[in-house]
Parts: structure tokens; sequence; C-alpha cells
């Protein structure tokens, strides 16, 4: 599947999840960086799945702090590259 195949509300929220990893210095996109990206993209939506699931969304964003702390920051860069995009010979 393609990016284009997504909605443009999932899109948003797989561009937010690369963007909370890059600020957090975290080199991978994870499951818990789309589960934020979708909760900032679109809280209503949100609010309903977890209404569904007997959550409450504060409590899910407090979890996703705790546990983003503890992800893999990625190495500090001497050469300003990116560690995701190789460089050019």
């Amino acid at each position: 599947m393609t990016y284009e195949n997504f909605t443009i509300k999932s899109q948003d929220a797989i561009l937010r999840a690369q963007q909370i990893a890059q600020n957090l210095d975290q080199q991978v996109v994870d499951s818990l960086h789309l589960c934020k990206g979708v909760i900032e993209v679109d809280e209503s939506l949100c609010d309903f799945l977890f209404q569904k699931m007997s959550a409450k969304l504060p409590k899910v964003n407090l979890s996703w702090m705790q546990k983003s702390e503890n992800y893999q920051k990625s190495p500090v860069q001497t050469n300003n590259t990116s560690p995701m995009r190789p460089t050019r010979s």
C-alpha cells in the first residue's frame, strides 16, 4: 500500500507521528508515535474509540508520555546529516 492510498487524515497522522519521533530525537516511527499522531490529528475520533474501550484519553496521553521517554534516542550527529537519510558521495 502506498502513502497516497491513505485518507487525508491518515496521511496527517503519519506525518504527525514522524514529527513526534523527530522532536524526541528518535530514529524509528513506532506504533506509539502513530497512536499519538492519530490522537493529535482527530481527538474526537479517539474520544469515541476510547469510550468504546472504556479508556480515558488523558490517561492514554499520560501513558504515552511515560513510554515515549524509554524509547532510544538518535545518536548525536557531528556532520549535520540526518540518521534517517543516507549521505550521498
